[in-house]
């Protein structure tokens, strides 16, 4: 068997080597349903709601080489959205104009398990727990991401004759970004817990 110097000495320039395949997932489902309602031959009203999610999932070696210095275990990621818009629309001969509201939330679940330099358990002992140096670092991540977006808009077009028109147009939107629930799990060479450290958003001085 060729050892990690051997097999990196016969690369090609755009060649390289892992010592592990890695896999890849993803998926997403959505499903909308709009509502309209006349309110005379020249305003519309409309509701469009939205619900969507997708999930994603990988593993590979990402240090490029056939020793075992870096790679992702597993890295999956639940996403969950939902939006509502409220608008009007006018229409006549000359004039054309919507105006609406919207509102949307969206939240993604992280979970990552990552490894470096596993290559030094191969010499450690069991139970031992020296990242970097004598042993190798193992990581389990979780985290939330929150974000919410309220908005406002309005759009008129006027047409002034059969070649030229005026459109205006103004959105006011706030959105704001949540990052709460992150703890991180260190493992030994054995791939016993060894440290663990939890924060929340408000922890970390974020909304």
């Amino acid at each position: 068997q060729l050892t990690a110097i051997e097999v990196a000495s016969q690369l090609g320039e755009r060649e390289s080597a892992v010592n592990r395949q890695g896999d890849f997932f993803s998926a997403s489902k959505g499903v909308q349903l709009k509502i309209t309602y006349d309110i005379n031959d020249d305003l519309v009203f409309s509701s469009i709601t939205g619900y969507d999610t997708a999930e994603f999932e990988f593993s590979f070696d990402f240090d490029g080489t056939p020793t075992s210095i870096g790679q992702y275990n597993a890295n999956n990621s639940d996403f969950f959205g939902f939006n509502q818009d409220f608008n009007l629309n006018f229409s006549s001969d000359k004039i054309d104009f919507i105006a609406g509201v919207y509102f949307g939330r969206q939240q993604v679940d992280n979970y990552e398990d990552l490894h470096f330099f596993g290559f030094l358990n191969d010499s450690a002992g069991p139970d031992q727990f020296n990242p970097g140096v004598t042993t190798s670092v193992s990581s389990i991540i979780n985290y939330k991401q929150f974000q919410s977006s309220v908005a406002a808009y309005a759009e008129g077009r006027y047409d002034i004759n059969e070649k030229w028109a005026v459109t205006v147009g103004a959105r006011l939107t706030r959105d704001v970004v949540e990052f709460n629930d992150f703890s991180s799990l260190l493992l030994d060479s054995s791939g016993n817990p060894a440290a663990y450290a939890y924060t929340t958003g408000d922890a970390m001085g974020l909304p």
